[in-house]
């Protein structure tokens, strides 16, 4: 169902900009208001589409991550990794996650490839939002 909305989302998106490339006249352009409907359009398809995996990432985080890994910035006590400090990338996470670390086990077959990607997901929007958040 939500690939379904997705691609709807992104065929609405298409089409307006393709609208407007052909109501301009200009090729070399798009028009400015289908240029504008099309970029709010798929902004709402995707923040809509990513509410459900921001929670099954926090989700995630909270059971399986939150016993060695922080996101309080400036939080390094008991050992924990602060997330947040460190600000790692999507990629960087997913290949620790699945491949293990210094001190950090491997989840390859503990969490499936969804959770792997949501989590990920989750600690990198969340690590960007509290590291530009004032102490």
């Amino acid at each position: 169902m939500r690939f379904r909305s997705l691609a709807i989302g992104v065929a609405a998106a298409t089409a307006g900009a393709l609208l407007g490339y052909y109501v301009s006249g200009e090729p070399s352009r798009v028009a400015t208001t289908a240029e504008a409907r099309t970029v709010t359009v798929t902004k709402t398809v995707v923040r809509t589409m990513a509410r459900p995996a921001r929670r099954a990432g926090k989700r995630v985080f909270l059971t399986v991550c939150s016993r060695c890994h922080t996101l309080a910035p400036g939080d390094w006590t008991r050992n924990r990794v602060n997330l947040t400090d460190l600000r790692p990338s999507y990629r960087v996470i997913v290949e620790k996650v699945i491949g293990g670390g210094f001190a950090m086990p491997s989840f390859a077959g503990k969490l499936s490839e969804r959770e792997i990607r949501d989590v990920a997901a989750f600690v990198v929007a969340e690590a960007a939002r509290r590291a530009r958040r004032p102490r």
